[in-house]
């Protein structure tokens, strides 16, 4: 039985910078202001989880729609749990959007991972780090 090797221009180019994105910034640590954000977010929809708190009764604002989609999913999960799935999706949207934008300039999968990882990733700190792809809060 022979396996054929899979090349990196053979996987969907989607895929490809979901799994790039994956290697890099997943895992279950909360980070930034996540801790904030999903507490906001689920006192917002469960305002007898501490009760009489001045600090989590702030005004919904900007965030009015991340807690009304993350809020209830707290009910459930724990902080840790919601990052690590909240990055899964977002890396999802990124992915989507980046091979798009990688399509339009013909850059293949080997090229993008160069940008993306040699390049763009490698520098994250100059270019906002987990204001981009590192963390799950309300943007």
């Amino acid at each position: 039985m022979l396996i054929k090797a899979v090349e990196v221009n053979d996987i969907p180019p989607w895929m490809f910078v979901f799994v790039l994105l994956s290697c890099n910034f997943l895992g279950f640590a909360v980070t930034g202001n996540e801790e904030q954000y999903f507490a906001f977010a689920k006192q917002y929809i469960n305002p007898e989880w501490m009760p009489h708190s001045f600090i989590l009764s702030d005004i919904a604002g900007t965030r009015i729609l991340f807690n009304l989609l993350v809020g209830p999913l707290l009910q459930w999960v724990s902080f840790e749990q919601m990052a690590f799935w909240g990055r899964c999706v977002n890396f999802l949207l990124y992915a989507l959007v980046l091979t798009n934008l990688l399509k339009k300039l013909d850059i293949s999968n080997f090229a993008s991972f160069f940008v993306l990882q040699v390049v763009y990733f490698g520098q994250q700190s100059l270019f906002g780090r987990e204001w981009i792809f590192g963390s799950f809060e309300s943007k």
